[in-house]
């Protein structure tokens, strides 16, 4: 941020703007460093499944599994693969606030999307990777 500023000193609201920026910054800085092992500790340990749905390594209890559909396409030369899997379910709720799938972290994941039974695309939240689970 000090170097932003210092290549563009008439950037955001003047001098004042800029150095409350910088405060902010660092005070923000300093926080991370006194608290990212337990706020890291409470998401991957403490955090209850109905705020933190991902640290729930099972399929929710809402979503039953009919057919797994894959596809994989090795390279023996390479020890790489590529690969498909369409994960038929049965919802049996209403609505969901979230359905997640679990997948190795090793996995390059280049597309989901779920879809409903007319073969519709539903939107939904781009997909994350929650690491202590993946490893």
């Amino acid at each position: 941020m000090l170097a932003f500023f210092k290549k563009y000193p008439n950037a955001g609201a003047g001098q004042n703007g800029r150095d409350q920026a910088l405060e902010t910054l660092d005070g923000n800085m300093k926080w991370i460093s006194s608290y990212k092992n337990k706020v890291g500790e409470w998401i991957t340990k403490k955090c209850p499944k109905d705020i933190c749905p991902w640290s729930v390594y099972r399929l929710n209890e809402k979503v039953i599994p009919i057919n797994y559909h894959l596809t994989l396409q090795p390279n023996i030369t390479h020890d790489t693969f590529q690969g498909d899997v369409i994960i038929e379910v049965d919802v049996k709720q209403e609505s969901l606030s979230h359905f997640i799938v679990h997948a190795d972290s090793r996995l390059e994941i280049t597309e989901s999307k779920v879809m409903d039974s007319q073969d519709k695309v539903i939107d939904i939240d781009p997909a994350f990777r929650y690491e202590p689970l993946g490893k």
